[in-house]
């Protein structure tokens, strides 16, 4: 498929038909730092250690699927812990901190309702993916979008490249919406419009600023 490039005609009187979610912190409530001290404090481990050898796996699960629990695998055995109770620990913890935004998902509901195309664009690693599908969330969404199953992650410009593939909609169409900023730099350079979540009011007034009324 062949991403479409808008004529200067196109730029100016491009309408907003596309609305792409990130979904850690802006539609979910991950609470991961309150999750990673209730697990260091069960295990009775050095909370600079799990972070250090939770950052050292964490680029590579974000992109494959195919080994279950595969970064749980790595931090447990580089942690010498049981394996097992670590991996239901932690899906336990995350189970009872996860928790869906109802002000954000409220405005995604309003969105579809109105007929812009809303889908997520999200990296996620197995074992939150597996959370994320029993919760319910992606069923917000016409379509989502996943690192592990792109094979890419946020910020690189593939990944960008892949979801205007796959949308097939002009860049100056479309809205990103992202918690991090480094994530937008590269699809605000492709055309696409951004917008830096920070809460719900906000998000709002900056949808309403490009033209998207809620």
């Amino acid at each position: 498929m062949i991403i479409r490039k808008a004529k200067k005609e196109e730029v100016r009187k491009a309408e907003i038909k596309a609305i792409v979610f990130d979904i850690g912190e802006v539609l979910l409530a991950e609470n991961n730092r309150k999750t990673e001290n209730n697990l260091v404090k069960k295990f009775n481990l050095d909370l600079d250690r799990f972070r250090k050898a939770k950052f050292k796996y964490l680029d590579r699960s974000m992109i494959r699927i195919k080994e279950d629990f595969w970064f749980e695998k790595k931090i447990a055995k580089k942690l010498n812990v049981d394996i097992n109770n670590f991996i239901s620990s932690w899906q336990k913890l995350m189970e009872e901190n996860f928790e869906i935004k109802k002000d954000v998902l409220k405005i995604v509901k309003i969105l579809g309702k109105k007929g812009y195309f809303i889908c997520s664009l999200t990296d996620v690693n197995y074992s939150h993916n597996l959370l994320r599908d029993k919760l319910g969330v992606y069923t917000h969404f016409k379509a989502n979008f996943k690192s592990i199953e792109l094979k890419a992650r946020k910020p690189s410009q593939r990944i960008y490249t892949l979801l205007l593939k796959k949308i097939n909609y002009l860049p100056q169409e479309i809205v990103f919406i992202d918690d991090f900023k480094i994530n937008l730099e590269i699809p605000k350079k492709m055309g696409v419009k951004v917008i830096l979540f920070k809460n719900s009011k906000q998000l709002k007034k900056d949808l309403n600023k490009l033209g998207v009324r809620i």
